[in-house]
């Protein structure tokens, strides 16, 4: 899968850009239809110390254990068990999970995130 990373600015140039409030996470359109919840994870207090926390967290799990993140701001719900990693967008009505990837492709995906905002001073 590909994505990219990207500093979002949701208000659509409608703001003298001294005035924004960026967000960071992945860009829409680098996005296909299957990973469109990862959208989702955009919030403007992403640093990369949180990410670390996050992959750490992840990371101690064990047995039976789940870690369950929402990110602030967003309807996005990520439970992480040790093999599986389930993502849910709040707004939508089924009980099934918009994505569900590895613990691996999760811990990877969070590393370049991590990677993104650290390049970018975060």
């Amino acid at each position: 899968m590909k994505y990219k990373f990207k500093k979002i600015d949701f208000s659509y140039g409608t703001m003298p850009k001294d005035k924004i409030t960026y967000d960071f996470g992945v860009d829409y359109e680098s996005l296909d239809e299957m990973h469109k919840v990862l959208f989702e994870i955009a919030w403007h207090g992403w640093t990369s110390n949180e990410v670390q926390l996050i992959i750490n967290n992840s990371s101690a799990l064990t047995g039976d254990a789940k870690y369950r993140y929402q990110v602030e701001g967003s309807d996005l719900m990520i439970y992480i068990h040790k093999d599986r990693v389930y993502f849910f967008d709040k707004t939508n009505d089924g009980e099934e999970a918009d994505l569900i990837w590895t613990f691996d492709e999760f811990i990877g995906f969070m590393k370049s995130f991590k990677k993104f905002l650290a390049d970018i001073g975060r």
